[in-house]
């Protein structure tokens, strides 16, 4: 269903003319507290209104930025932008959204990525600033051949970082452990045969552990780990995987709370302790893990760390009755928005007071 492996510039141009296809760049920063920044800027982004109707992914370029304090979401900034003001490399992913610019170095066997980012926000006459940067070592993947339809590509997964977000007198900053990732597809995220993945990374004091677990629609899986330590080292590793203690959403996700990955000489246990973003489709969390090497009793050691993760019902994605309540997160950048759009996004200690005023704009026009 997925392939992990990196993708070239001709095919991945290939991959994007078709319809309904979509690439995103994946950009996350938390520390051990629960503060944490996480950047999408993407080509076709499948979680967008109207992604049922299929468009190359060039067509309909985006931009998600989600602050998180103390496990707490306090900014959500959805943006979907006109094709001409998109100027992305299809591979890298440098270049400009708007007023947003992105960058990722490759020097010797390390990577970095910065992203400056203007965005206004709506019914605020304050321009959003932030500053988001990372490095880590690179990840070494094998080319993919054109028989994959999805490919994922972790670009560097044992990284830290630092953002900085100011709008008008607020300030937010983190330091903490980072992670960057790529996704390309030339199919529908809704018409891949997927009936849920989960994904995940988890920081440890000597690796970074991600995970991928995807069920199809007749119940056969797909499981993946990886890992990367400080050097550099890679790992695709063959693990057991157990999900449990499964919860119901409000808007009826199910999914599970807890994650228990073993191997002959190692396991670990993964703990929901956030729920930062809820959807009939989608949701992302903050995560605790606790790593225990399985050798000698003497010799056996347990180190905790700390993550982010995701639940995804790729068939659940765009279905008509959403569609409105989507539109209420998602701002089409100098186009007409749901009047509800202040409240449910920007930084939430002045959303009442945005919504008011786009209310008494409606009212007044």
């Amino acid at each position: 269903m997925i392939e992990i492996a990196q993708i070239n510039g001709p095919l991945a141009a290939q991959y994007l003319a078709t319809p309904g296809s979509f690439t995103w760049w994946y950009l996350d920063l938390r520390n051990a507290a629960g503060d944490g920044v996480i950047v999408v800027w993407s080509l076709g982004l499948p979680f967008l209104p109207g992604s049922r109707t299929l468009t190359p992914a060039a067509q309909r370029p985006s931009l998600l930025v989600s602050y998180v304090r103390a496990g707490t979401p306090e900014l959500h900034l959805l943006q979907e932008f006109g094709a001409g003001d998109a100027n992305l490399d299809l591979v890298s992913g440098n270049g400009s959204l708007g007023n947003c610019h992105f960058m990722t170095k490759y020097k010797e066997r390390e990577l970095s990525i910065s992203a400056r980012l203007q965005l206004q926000v709506p019914q605020s006459s304050t321009v959003l600033n932030a500053e988001i940067e990372a490095t880590g070592p690179s990840v070494p993947l094998k080319h993919t051949t054109d028989r994959a339809g999805h490919i994922w590509s972790p670009q560097t997964l044992f990284a830290n970082g630092h953002a900085r977000i100011t709008h008008g007198n607020e300030v937010r900053s983190v330091s903490g452990s980072a992670y960057f990732d790529k996704n390309v597809s030339r199919h529908p995220l809704h018409d891949q045969n997927i009936s849920s993945w989960r994904w995940g990374r988890v920081r440890f004091d000597q690796e970074t552990l991600v995970y991928y677990d995807i069920e199809a629609a007749d119940g056969t899986k797909e499981a993946m780990v990886v890992s990367q330590t400080e050097d550099g080292a890679f790992l695709h590793r063959t693990l057991a995987m157990e999900f449990s203690q499964n919860r119901s959403s409000i808007f009826g996700a199910r999914a599970p709370r807890r994650l228990e990955i073993t191997g002959h000489d190692v396991s670990y246990l993964i703990e929901v302790s956030d729920l930062i973003e809820d959807g009939p489709f989608y949701q992302r969390y903050m995560v605790t893990g606790e790593r225990r090497s399985l050798g000698r009793r003497e010799t056996r050691e347990t180190d905790r760390g700390y993550g982010i993760a995701e639940f995804v019902l790729p068939t659940r994605i765009d279905m008509s009755w959403q569609r409105p309540f989507v539109r209420m997160r998602t701002e089409r950048v100098g186009k007409a928005n749901s009047i509800f759009l202040p409240l449910f996004t920007g930084f939430t200690h002045d959303r009442l007071e945005r919504l008011a005023r786009s209310l008494m704009r409606r009212m007044t026009a």
